[in-house]
């Protein structure tokens, strides 16, 4: 009896020290909305927050702070409010937050430090202090070797990839940054997320085949894991890489694949895709229907979503015609997306894509009232200053280049060239911090949870220094290489027509005129060839059949011409001039080249095809012996259309 006494009055005591605790116990044990958002920062949720939950954090924690006690707190709760005012771009107002917990006399723990240094080097950056946004980089980074924490590290650096990429045109650092937090990572959902940012910064950085190979590695591995979502997302991106490597088959393969996974409204941009996919595959014809079943489908949408439906289809139909040489056709839906772009909100970089197609058909039509290289010059700088990011931005400036370097202003795209080795240097030096930092440390192990193992940090030092290499390497590039692969991109599309690759009527003139000042006192053939009723056949059986039919005469004309300059010259037209010939045998092969024409199946499949030639022989002293030459193949071109189809007059 006396144990039982003795027991029940130790259960009264616990009891009654409970019932005293349990308030005390409750504020030491309670998760404050603080804890929360800050455990939400370190699993790396926050970004994912809507403005709406943004807000409710926000107010939870400031009455957290009203009513506070203990000054240990304040750190958690000002980097909870500065990191909320950084998501919702209030960059002051987040710094000021920060510097509050960084202060002397504040007491704070590692994690708590590398959080704050880490909103720091984000908020500079966005606000374009390049210099601060590394220097808080470098104490995020030094915080970060000194917890050990892989995870957490891997979330810094693709934080700070990210910003990078978003609001600079530093695009060598996040190779390095992506590619250590993939080896970092031991979350297989976040290591095929770094893959895949790895592969578009390789792609933006102009490795192709680096790109492909981690796109390719991060749609197994996703495949492999069963995570479909992340599989919708690679095979979108990965279609792209395909695209711009005018890859079109592969291309259209794999968003076949992701309109097979993904939900019922996929992005625009992969249906805006196929159809490009399809244009190049197909021609204007092919993609028709496709845009009508687009239009019917707006009528159940609300206005504002039907008239951006209607840009996005409108946009598509100016640029295929335009693609074209349909040029008035393209004008009219170059109106309606000026009218529709009145009655919504389009974005700044949409806005600027219409106003570019708008002068760019001016410009292949040769309106010769506009001064181009002012406008393209203003369409660069208005690009620079749009808040897309520099991936989203940087096909469209590279057109724009193009055609400055066309129009022969060099001195714009050598500065703009130019300043793009002076991220390089930034990037180099952060490259360098890190790897003094590993070498002058005592422990052999950069993080305790990773698996690069000690022999590789061993060799840290040569594989930072081959990195920061590679950025003055790649500096180099875009300052010689790419400006002048830009002038070679313009020369070719000068010289060769973009369907039939043969000459360009200016180059054709070019090169004619080189002959004359070389002084070749020779005869020349000039043959003018017309397929005859190229139009009727187009109409009867669409332009991409129309467009074959020359893709193979042009083909032809090199075969049975081999060393004679091959021009297109206007739509259905080809010149061909030929020196040192013999007449005779050249009337031959003429005669051979209507017959293979007409009886060739791949040009007349559908229906024969016949041409009529003109041919006219003279010598060249000057530009003017060209155009007579030219004037008089004409005149025996009418007159063979008189004989007949099939004929050929001298």
């Amino acid at each position: 009896m006396k144990v039982k006494a003795i027991l029940i009055g130790a259960i009264g005591i616990i009891l009654l020290f409970g019932i005293l605790l349990t308030p005390k116990l409750k504020t030491i044990l309670k998760t404050t909305p603080s804890d929360e958002f800050i455990q939400l920062m370190y699993d790396g949720g926050g970004r994912e927050l809507t403005q709406e939950q943004l807000k409710q954090y926000k107010d939870d924690i400031n009455q957290e702070l009203i009513k506070l006690k203990h000054r240990q707190s304040f750190g958690k709760i000002y980097l909870s409010l500065g990191k909320i005012a950084s998501l919702e771009e209030a960059y002051e107002d987040s710094n000021n937050y920060l510097l509050n917990v960084i202060s002397p006399g504040s007491h704070t723990n590692k994690m708590i430090d590398l959080k704050v240094y880490e909103t720091l080097a984000v908020n500079y950056i966005a606000m374009g202090d390049i210099e601060k946004g590394y220097f808080y980089f470098n104490e995020a980074n030094n915080v970060a070797y000194q917890l050990r924490d892989a995870e957490l590290t891997a979330s810094f650096y693709q934080l700070f990839s990210e910003t990078l990429l978003n609001y600079t045109n530093h695009t060598s650092f996040p190779i390095y940054l992506l590619g250590e937090a993939v080896e970092l990572t031991n979350d297989y959902y976040k290591k095929i997320q770094l893959r895949k940012q790895l592969a578009s910064v390789y792609e933006l950085n102009g490795f192709f085949d680096l790109a492909l190979n981690e796109f390719i590695r991060a749609l197994d591995m996703s495949v492999e894991k069963g995570y479909v979502d992340l599989e919708i997302k690679i095979l979108g991106r990965l279609s792209l890489s395909y695209y711009s490597n005018q890859r079109y088959q592969e291309s259209i393969e794999v968003i076949n694949r992701y309109f097979e996974l993904s939900p019922d409204d996929p992005d625009l941009i992969y249906v805006s895709l196929w159809l490009h996919n399809h244009y190049y595959l197909y021609g204007y014809e092919s993609i028709q229907e496709e845009l009508k079943s687009l239009e019917e489908a707006t009528s159940n949408l609300s206005i504002e979503q039907k008239i951006q439906y209607l840009i996005f289809i409108d946009f598509n139909q100016a640029f295929f015609l335009h693609s074209d040489g349909r040029y008035e056709e393209c004008e009219m839906y170059i109106r309606k997306l000026q009218e529709l772009k009145t009655q919504t909100t389009v974005s700044d970089l949409t806005s600027l894509l219409i106003d570019k197609m708008k002068l760019d058909l001016e410009y292949d039509r040769g309106n010769q009232e506009i001064d181009y290289v002012k406008e393209y010059r203003q369409l660069l700088s208005d690009l620079q200053l749009t808040n897309d990011s520099v991936e989203r931005k940087r096909l469209i400036i590279d057109n724009v280049l193009l055609h400055l370097l066309e129009l022969g202003d060099y001195e714009t795209v050598y500065q703009y060239t130019t300043d793009l080795q002076k991220p390089v240097n930034q990037e180099v030096r952060a490259i360098s911090f890190i790897m003094a930092m590993i070498q002058n440390s005592d422990n052999s192990h950069y993080l305790s949870k990773n698996n690069i193992t000690s022999m590789v940090l061993k060799l840290g030092g040569y594989l930072l220094t081959a990195l920061a290499g590679m950025g003055v390497t790649y500096g180099a590039y875009r300052y010689n290489s790419y400006f002048k692969s830009l002038k070679q991109k313009a020369k070719e599309s000068t010289i060769f027509d973009p369907l039939t690759k043969t000459l360009t009527k200016e180059a054709l003139y070019e090169t004619l005129e080189l002959e004359i000042e070389l002084g070749h006192n020779e005869i020349y053939y000039f043959l003018l060839i017309d397929v005859n009723d190229l139009s009727s056949y187009n109409e009867s059986f669409g332009y991409l059949a129309g467009d074959k039919v020359l893709i193979e005469i042009s083909n032809l004309l090199k075969i049975y011409f081999p060393n004679a300059y091959i021009s297109r010259h206007y739509g259905q037209h080809f010149i061909v001039v030929i020196k040192k010939s013999n007449e005779e045998e050249l009337l031959k092969l003429i005669t051979s080249l209507i017959n293979e024409i007409s009886n060739n199946e791949k040009i007349s499949a559908k229906r024969p095809i016949t041409c009529c030639i003109g041919v006219s022989k003279g010598y060249l002293t000057n530009t003017l012996d060209i155009d007579e030459q030219i004037k008089l193949a004409t005149k025996k071109l009418q007159i063979s259309k008189q004989r007949g189809t099939g004929s050929c007059t001298m």
